[in-house]
């Protein structure tokens, strides 16, 4: 059976990556050593998020393994990026698109997957969308010249990214959750 998860994952999600966008849009000027100790610590607390709850639905869930993988990715991209601080612009630039594609690749099956039983599944959605549109342009700018350019969209990415994240949580709280929906009959709908 699939249910819908909890809110509390996509709040703290969210807010953790406003919280980020935000800082990263009002100080630029960071440099790659900040800006990989911030990536690295924002995938670390969401993968983590992520996780539990991943592990939490795993006995109410038959694909509860795509949150958790989301976790494990969101991890261990944040541990390369605490681990090598101040590796070279395009390390930290293929780090920062490969989060933003693994994260919002994952968003979107997720969203998919709990489009049925999740009230707000388009808010997820959208956030896994700029997630993967945000990932192919990080990827197009592989230059340490265009670093600037890759921080102000990680900020505006994280921003929007949150507030999605944020609108999910509070449309999930406010409306009761829809009914279960058995793996068959969800393959029968889609």
């Amino acid at each position: 059976m699939l249910h819908e998860p909890s809110w509390w994952m996509f709040a703290w999600r969210g807010v953790i990556a406003l919280v980020f966008g935000v800082f990263v849009l009002a100080m630029p000027e960071v440099t790659f050593l900040s800006l990989a100790v911030f990536i690295g610590l924002f995938a670390i607390v969401g993968g983590v998020i992520a996780m539990g709850a991943g592990l939490i639905y795993r006995n109410r869930d038959d694909h509860w393994w795509v949150s958790l993988l989301l976790g494990v990715a969101s991890v261990l991209i944040g541990i390369v990026a605490l681990l090598y601080p101040d590796p070279t612009a395009v390390v930290l630039l293929v780090i920062i698109a490969a989060h933003g594609l693994a994260m919002g690749a994952l968003d979107m099956v997720l969203a998919a997957r709990l489009r049925r039983v999740m009230r707000g599944a388009w808010t997820l959605a959208t956030a896994g969308f700029i997630g993967v549109v945000f990932g192919l342009f990080a990827f197009a700018f592989l230059t340490r010249e265009a670093w600037e350019v890759v921080v102000r969209a990680t900020g505006v990415y994280a921003t929007l990214t949150g507030v999605l994240l944020i609108a999910a949580a509070v449309r999930m709280k406010r409306r009761p959750p829809l009914e279960p929906v058995q793996e068959s009959r969800l393959r029968e709908l889609t």
